[in-house]
């Protein structure tokens, strides 16, 4: 039965034993024959963020959509890295072939997504289908420009063959600049350390491809064992849900109860005008103070997540000082994504599970918690400390990595995401981590090269925000600079989201004077 992954994926460096590629099946993945024509095609539900996202998506006009990528320099010239991604394209294929599948509506519910897989026939069919996914782009805009423009490109594609995609693959390349590879495609499959895992096959495939007659000899036909199981399976049985777990879902729910709607920013204007208007801000903080920041964060026994969320909840109420009911005031983080890939069991693994495998959790801070202190280093050490304990809840907890798609089980998502916010104009906030940590940055052809033959020069990424007011700031340390962006509709001014990320790195620095938690 479908739902296997590969027992040990080998690395692109060397050439396996192909049939060693696949295990022996067992009865699990979620995966169902599905017979609708001459071919078997194989299908499960979406389960947890899976389907939380896609249903932002289809109910928000797009919500969550994302590009992602890299800049790269590299002493290649284009058109071997463009032959090299083709084939390696196809090698992804077979490691992780849920990016071959789609998603459709109404097999296992009318209005939630499924993924459908129709294994390839042959690798003809696998070549034209990379061909499909990789588009190469001559371009002289910025790669910054470029990923704010594909987030208004409506999913899903159509290839040459009719079917329906919802990711694509681009690789832009500018005499006058580095060369880019980006994502284009929906969260429920790029959350951002799959992304970045899809991203280090593709560039080891760029760098030590494996050649034609090896991508030839794969099992074709056989792929679908390494489909990405559900989240529940993949991450293994958890006993004592009925019990343990529901106090978890309890503790949940009493973080999203609340009198007063969670306080915010102020738009400028009440209504979204153009929803192809790309407001996006990127600020940095130099190597110098990361150091000293990331120095004071261990001596204060905290996290980078807890110091930009504190800082954030800081700024929002230093750029909006108006609190109507400072007794019930309060901001909550209602979407912080905990990456789940840490918890897969063997034999699944992080390198290739290139799908949307989140816990998506809320906390809320009550303005009580730092509201009567006036030392700004003390007010931002207080909401961190009350953070990493409510944190502490969902961390220690064994049954976190089942916890939404159970929740998600119990509350399908099946309106548009804004109709459920009180403050429709709240922040959203994520650190993604350390990408170094995540992904290779350089790419060397032979070992003791003293320079590789490609390297990461840049990570740019946009989401769509659809119809939603809410300016969405993402956190990620990259070449040891923590990076700050904002991302909002027009309903902001660009200055305004400037501003407020200014403020939110004021705050930030403000912990290098910190000596105790």
């Amino acid at each position: 039965m479908p739902g296997s992954p590969v027992a040990t994926i080998p690395s692109p460096r060397t050439v396996p034993d192909v049939s060693g590629m696949l295990k022996a099946a067992p009865e699990n993945g979620g995966w169902t024959p599905l017979q609708r024509s001459s071919r078997v095609q194989y299908t499960r539900p979406m389960v947890g963020s899976e389907s939380w996202i896609f249903s932002w998506r289809e109910f928000g006009d797009g919500l969550g959509d994302v590009c992602h990528g890299f800049t790269l320099n590299t002493s290649l010239s284009i058109g071997t890295v463009e032959e090299r991604l083709k084939n390696g394209i196809c090698y992804l294929r077979f490691v992780a072939p849920l990016l071959g599948g789609t998603i459709e509506k109404g097999i296992h519910d009318p209005e939630l997504g499924s993924w459908v897989y129709t294994p390839a026939s042959g690798i003809d069919e696998v070549r034209r289908w990379a061909a499909d996914t990789l588009s190469v782009v001559e371009t002289t805009t910025s790669p910054n420009d470029f990923v704010n423009h594909a987030v208004t490109t409506p999913l899903p594609y159509t290839l040459s063959d009719g079917k329906t995609q919802y990711w694509k693959l681009f690789l832009l390349r500018d005499a006058a600049g580095p060369i880019g590879l980006f994502a284009h495609g929906t969260h429920a499959l790029f959350d951002a350390h799959p992304t970045l895992k899809m991203l280090q096959i593709l560039l080891d495939e760029i760098v030590q491809p494996h050649d034609d007659e090896f991508i030839r000899s794969l099992a074709w036909g056989e792929e679908w064992r390494n489909l990405c199981a559900d989240p529940i399976i993949a991450t293994g049985p958890r006993e004592g849900w009925d019990d343990e777990g529901m106090k978890l879902v309890q503790f949940m729910q009493s973080q999203m109860t609340s009198p007063v709607p969670m306080h915010g920013l102020k738009p400028r204007r009440p209504a979204i005008q153009d929803v192809t208007t790309v407001h996006r801000v990127v600020q940095t903080l130099e190597p110098d103070v990361t150091r000293s920041v990331l120095a004071a964060l261990k001596r204060t026994g905290h996290t980078v997540t807890q110091l930009v969320e504190a800082a954030t909840i800081l700024a929002l109420f230093a750029e909006n000082p108006d609190v109507a009911s400072p007794e019930e005031a309060h901001v909550t983080l209602d979407l912080c994504f905990i990456s789940l890939m840490k918890h897969l069991v063997p034999p699944y693994e992080a390198s290739t599970h290139i799908v949307s495998c989140s816990g998506l959790v809320w906390i809320k801070v009550p303005y009580s918690v730092f509201r009567t202190e006036d030392d700004a280093v003390k007010r931002l050490c207080l909401i961190m400390g009350y953070l990493r304990d409510q944190y502490a809840v969902y961390l220690s907890s064994p049954h976190l990595p089942h916890l939404t798609a159970r929740v998600a089980q119990m509350v399908p998502l099946r309106v548009a995401p804004p109709t459920l916010w009180p403050n429709k104009s709240a922040n959203i906030l994520t650190n993604i981590g350390v990408i170094d940590r995540i992904a290779k940055l350089d790419y060397y052809e032979h070992p003791g090269d003293a320079h590789p033959l490609v390297a990461v020069d840049d990570m740019i990424f946009c989401h769509s925000v659809g119809e939603t007011h809410r300016p969405i700031v993402h956190a990620w340390t990259i070449k040891g600079r923590l990076h700050m962006q904002i991302r909002g509709a027009d309903v902001w001014d660009s200055s305004q989201l400037e501003q407020f990320g200014s403020r939110i790195l004021e705050f930030v620095r403000l912990i290098s004077t910190a000596s105790v938690a």
